[in-house]
């Protein structure tokens, strides 16, 4: 079964009562079959088929597609000489493939549990495994064959990429399943001869599962061993506004990627204010300068200073001044509020945080922050900035925006976009650093909406975007299953209930589909949700006011000027 849409204006919908010419190729891209159906009024077909007979195996494709002979539909217009639909469309053929082998079902699969506990190198490890049978029941008394393989790795130059380099199997062994189909593979995690403290091993677990008919399984895990048993991580936002709520997240894993509790502190530290300088400079730094930084800082106030104030992230390894300090245990907070950071003035942070492991190991997390503080009029570094003030623009039918800007007067002309149709256009006088502005939605308008600022200041041109959201509402459709059952049993008929309930009370078409749940033993497959695609939204800007440089050379004085 499928589902025929269409998609005109942004607007998707279904397309009923067509003819499709369906498809089916084997591997070798041979037609095997070919037939006709009809989409209806929910826009969707089904139909069925045999595969021949000693057919060959791989994977096959079934294509829906545009008929041969149109002139033959019932809906062609043979005044106007075309297909009312087919000669209108831009068509995207349709395919699946699905694969065709020859195999005996599987009885049962077997798997292995996490390993939950740190794990150090020169440990003994613990790996539990089990085989379970598809019906439920276990699989006692089954022989395994088992292996441990160590995949060393190597930190080069403290960047913290690891490069594998060897591979040693250090154990191998048999063993079989206890009465509830569970057995145990033990090992130590020893290093190798070239091990370091910065050493990562992982440990690969191969475990092969025969029953008592014969009938083999497969089961694989990695379990990771170091020198340290953690890793802990932060996470904070690039840029904090104080006005919002924030949080800081706190991460403790084993090396197996376990979530362990751990005892910890963490420091906010002040790096630096935010440059105020927001014009970048029009020439070149000069080799020799002939005016002092003080002195072009007072000609050129919002001119910076340097070409570029790219900083090769000099900011992670300055110390800073610390302000702010908590002890923390992982297992009971997580989540950090930020609400004392309200009366932090604006400019670049960094959060560190550390603690030790199970064996006295210390380890340190650092992350770069912005901290914009919300009491402020404006944004530093900046010439103008934009920042949506209502919650709900859909609801209101407008969106109210904050302009802010450093310098006490500028123009700005605004517009807006959607879908890139520019629906607004207004040019503003910013009087006093802030402004406020509404711009009216038009109606039924609904995804994002592109705001976009274009400013002329000191012979140069600056340019703003902000990006809202004005969510879609959506008809919900309530799926619930009354009655359900994941076990079959063979020549038993089954069946399943679902209640189907849509918001607003319209036809609804239901496509449903199943599959035996053993067959990923053999291949897995992807069952992806209906994707109609979004057009893309970007702001229709008319051509900017540029500036430029301008190149002459002195005859004679071999040099050139700008």
């Amino acid at each position: 079964m499928a589902l025929f849409h269409q998609q005109k204006n942004g607007d998707v919908s279904v397309v009923s009562g067509i003819n499709l010419k369906v498809v089916i190729e084997n591997p070798n891209s041979e037609d095997i079959q070919t037939f006709t159906v009809t989409t209806n009024e929910s826009g969707s077909f089904s139909g069925e088929f045999n595969l021949p007979k000693n057919t060959i195996t791989g994977e096959f494709e079934i294509f829906a597609d545009e008929p041969d002979d149109l002139k033959n539909d019932p809906k062609y217009d043979r005044i106007a000489d075309e297909h009312p639909f087919w000669d209108n469309v831009n068509f995207d053929d349709g395919h699946v493939s699905f694969s065709v082998e020859e195999y005996k079902r599987p009885k049962f699969e077997a798997s292995f549990s996490p390993v939950m506990e740190n794990v150090a190198v020169n440990q003994k490890v613990s790996v539990k495994g089990s085989a379970k049978a598809f019906a439920g029941t276990s699989i006692s008394d089954a022989k395994v064959n088992y292996s441990v393989t160590r995949i060393s790795y190597r930190n080069y130059l403290d960047f913290q990429r690891f490069q594998q380099e060897d591979e040693d199997e250090i154990i191998s062994g048999e063993t079989n399943t206890d009465a509830s189909g569970k057995f145990t593979v033990d090992f130590i995690a020893a290093p190798d001869d070239k091990d370091r403290t910065e050493s990562i091993y992982s440990y690969r677990i191969k475990a092969d599962i025969t029953d008592i008919n014969g009938e083999t399984h497969s089961a694989n895990t990695i379990i990771k061993a170091g020198h340290r048993t953690l890793e802990i991580d932060s996470a904070i936002p690039d840029i904090v506004k104080t006005k919002n709520k924030n949080f800081l997240t706190l991460t403790s894993r084993n090396l197996n990627g376990q979530f362990k509790a751990v005892n910890g502190i963490f420091k906010i530290y002040f790096i630096k204010p935010f440059d105020y300088r927001f014009k970048n400079r029009t020439w070149e730094q000069p080799e020799f300068k002939t005016i002092s930084d003080s002195d072009f800082s007072r000609l050129f106030p919002y001119e910076k200073t340097a070409v570029s104030d790219f900083d090769f992230n000099v900011e992670d390894n300055t110390e800073g001044t610390l302000v702010y300090t908590k002890k923390v245990n992982t297992g009971k907070q997580k989540d950090i509020p930020l609400d004392f950071m309200a009366n932090y003035k604006s400019g670049r942070y960094k959060v560190v945080f550390s603690a030790t492991d199970d064996l006295q190991n210390e380890l340190e997390s650092t992350q770069l922050f912005q901290i914009l503080q919300s009491k402020e009029p404006f944004v530093q570094g900046k010439l103008f900035s934009f920042e949506q003030q209502n919650d709900n623009p859909q609801k209101d039918g407008f969106v109210e925006l904050a302009v802010t800007s450093c310098v006490p007067q500028i123009y700005v002309m605004l517009a807006a976009s959607r879908e890139s149709k520019t629906f607004f256009e207004q040019q503003i006088s910013l009087t006093g650093n802030k402004t406020i502005v509404k711009i009216p939605l038009p109606d039924d308008l609904s995804g994002d909406v592109v705001i976009g600022g274009d400013v002329v200041f000191s012979n140069d041109s600056f340019h703003e975007e902000l990006r809202v959201s004005v969510p879609q509402e959506k008809d919900m459709i309530i799926i619930e299953a009354e009655s359900f059952r994941d076990k079959l049993q063979p020549g038993i008929p089954e069946s399943w209930t679902f209640r189907i309930s849509p918001s607003d009370g319209a036809k609804t078409e239901v496509l449903a589909s199943m599959y035996d749940s053993s067959l990923d033993q053999f291949a897995n497959r992807n069952w992806p949700g209906l994707s109609f695609g979004s057009p893309y939204n970007y702001l229709a800007r008319k051509n900017p006011v540029g500036f430029g440089v301008a190149e002459f050379a002195l005859r004679g004085l071999g040099q050139h000027y700008r």
